[in-house]
C-alpha cells in the first residue's frame, strides 16, 4: 500500500512539472512580448499573427506564422514572411532572459527604399516603440544570438534621384555573424558583421544570373568584402563603406576576373560601338550612392584592363581608318576591290576583332580617360589615348592603326600612294581621330 501511495505522489510531482512546464512554454504568454522586443530592436513594428510550438532534434521550436514587419508612422509595409521560425534554449525559460539561439526569417519579400528626400523607409530608429509594461507584468526579456533570412526577396527602389531606379535581388540569404549581449537590441551590440548572400538577374539578360556575397559591420558601417560571382568568373569589392550626409561611399580595390562582356551589357548598345571579350582588370575606386546614375557620376579611381579575344562591335577600324587618308582621285575606289582570301575578314566586317585590349584607365565625374591604349590583332595594331564621357555621352581619341608586314606590303604595292604611310619597319602607319556623340562618332585624319 504505502509503495502505491509513493508511486502516486511521484505521478503527481511529475503532472504538476509538466503543467509548469507546459505553461512556461506556451508561446502565446509571450508573443506581445517577442513582438515589443523585435520592434524596438529593429526600429520597426513587428506583428505576428499566431505563434505555435514544436519539438525538432531534441530543440524547441516556436513558429511564428503571418510575421510582418511595418513602419511605425505610416504602418507601410517593409517586411512580409509567411512564418518564421526561433530556435530556443529551453532551460532559460525559468530565468528573466529567454535565448533565441537563431532567429529564422523564411522566404520574405523585404521591401527597401531610399526616398526623394535622402531618407530610408527602414531607419525608424527614431521613432521605436517603447517599451511599455504594465505594473503587475513580470517583463521578460529576450536575447538574439543569431538573426537568419532564407531565400528571400529583396525589393529595392531609389527615388533620391531621376529617373526612379527599381531592382529585385532573388534568392537572398543573410545571417549575423556575432553573438549579441543577453538583453540588448540587435542594432546596439558592436559585432563582427552581416554575411548576405543573393542571386539576381538583369532584367536585359534573362539568362545571366549574378551571385552576390558581401560581409557588412552595422557597428562601423564598414564593408569587409563583396563578392560579385557570374559565370566563369568574379568580381571582388574590398574596401571601406560608410555614411557621408547620409549617403553611402565606398573606398576600396576593385578586381574582375573572367568577366564575359558580351553576356552583361546593355542590349540597348547594339547600335553603337560596343567592347566584348573576357575582362580582368583591377582598380583603385572610390564612388558613393546607390543610384547607378549617382554612383556613375561620383565614380573616381584608376587602374589597368586587360580584355582578351573580343570584339569593338559596330565600327571596323581599319576601313574607317583607311578612308581618312588622303589620297588622290581614283586610288580609294582601289580600296573596295575584293581582298584576297586571307584578308577579306579584316576589311569586310562590321566589327573590330582583336586578340589583347590592354590599357591604363582612370575615372573621375563620368568621365573615362583612357592611356597607353593597345589593341593588337594578327595583322593590326591600334595605339593611342583618348576620354568617354559616360555622362553625355561622347568619345574623343587620338589613335594610330598600325598594318603589320604583310598586309601592308600588299596595299602599298597595289597603291602607290600609301607608301608615304610606311614607317621604317614597312609597316602603313595612320594617324585618326575618332570624335563625337555616342552612338555615331566620326573618323577623321589626325593632321597633328
Amino acid at each position: 500500500m504505502r509503495g502505491w501511495i509513493i508511486a502516486f505522489l511521484l505521478l503527481v510531482v511529475l503532472l504538476a512539472i509538466a503543467v509548469s512546464w507546459s505553461a512556461c512554454l506556451n508561446p502565446s504568454k509571450y508573443q506581445t512580448e517577442l513582438e515589443r522586443f523585435l520592434g524596438h530592436a529593429l526600429g520597426v513594428g513587428v506583428q505576428i499573427e499566431h505563434v505555435s510550438m514544436s519539438w525538432h532534434g531534441g530543440g524547441l521550436r516556436w513558429i511564428l506564422e503571418g510575421f510582418q514587419c511595418y513602419g511605425l508612422v505610416n504602418h507601410e509595409p517593409l517586411l512580409r514572411s509567411s512564418h518564421a521560425v526561433c530556435e530556443l534554449s529551453l532551460w532559460n525559460f525559468f530565468s528573466e532572459v529567454i535565448r533565441v539561439n537563431d532567429l529564422t526569417i523564411v522566404k520574405p519579400e523585404i521591401f527597401l527604399t531610399k526616398r526623394s528626400t535622402g531618407e530610408w523607409n527602414w531607419s525608424g530608429r527614431k521613432n521605436r516603440p517603447v517599451s511599455k509594461s504594465r505594473p503587475d507584468h513580470k517583463t521578460v526579456h529576450f536575447s538574439v544570438h543569431r538573426l537568419t533570412i532564407r531565400s528571400g526577396t529583396l525589393l529595392f527602389c531609389d527615388e533620391s534621384y531621376r529617373p526612379i531606379f527599381n531592382t529585385t535581388l532573388s534568392h537572398l540569404d543573410a545571417e549575423s555573424l556575432a553573438i549579441r549581449g543577453p538583453q540588448a537590441p540587435l542594432h546596439d551590440v558592436p559585432h563582427d558583421g552581416i554575411r548576405v548572400t543573393a542571386r539576381f538577374h538583369l532584367t536585359h539578360r534573362p539568362g545571366s544570373e549574378i551571385r552576390l556575397t558581401f560581409i557588412y559591420s552595422p557597428f562601423d558601417q564598414a564593408l569587409s568584402l563583396l563578392e560579385l560571382g557570374y559565370e566563369g568568373g568574379t568580381m571582388i569589392l574590398q574596401g571601406s563603406c560608410f555614411h557621408l550626409k547620409g549617403i553611402p561611399r565606398f573606398e576600396g580595390i576593385m578586381e574582375i576576373h573572367q568577366m564575359d562582356l558580351s553576356r552583361y551589357l546593355p542590349q540597348g548598345w547594339g547600335r553603337g560601338p560596343v567592347v566584348s571579350g573576357i575582362l580582368t582588370a583591377r582598380w583603385d575606386i572610390a564612388a558613393m550612392g546607390t543610384h547607378p546614375i549617382l554612383v556613375r557620376e561620383s565614380l573616381k579611381g584608376h587602374g589597368a584592363i586587360d580584355i582578351r579575344n573580343g570584339s569593338i562591335r559596330n565600327v571596323n577600324f581599319i576601313t574607317q581608318s583607311l578612308e581618312t587618308m588622303a589620297l588622290p582621285p581614283g586610288m580609294k575606289s582601289l580600296m573596295l576591290e575584293p581582298f584576297p582570301v586571307g584578308y577579306q575578314a579584316l576589311f569586310s566586317g562590321n566589327d573590330t576583332d582583336f586578340e589583347i585590349l590592354q590599357a591604363n584607365v582612370r575615372f573621375h565625374e563620368g568621365k573615362i580617360r583612357v592611356k597607353d591604349l593597345l589593341v593588337k590583332a594578327s595583322r593590326y595594331a591600334i595605339t593611342g589615348t583618348g576620354e568617354l564621357d559616360t555622362i553625355h555621352p561622347w568619345v574623343e581619341f587620338k589613335i594610330k592603326l598600325v598594318l603589320l608586314e604583310e598586309i601592308s606590303e600588299y596595299l602599298s604595292g597595289k597603291i602607290q600612294a600609301i607608301r608615304p604611310f610606311l614607317n621604317s619597319q614597312g609597316r602603313v602607319v595612320i594617324p585618326i581621330r575618332w570624335q563625337g556623340l555616342l552612338p555615331n562618332p566620326k573618323f577623321k585624319a589626325d593632321a597633328g
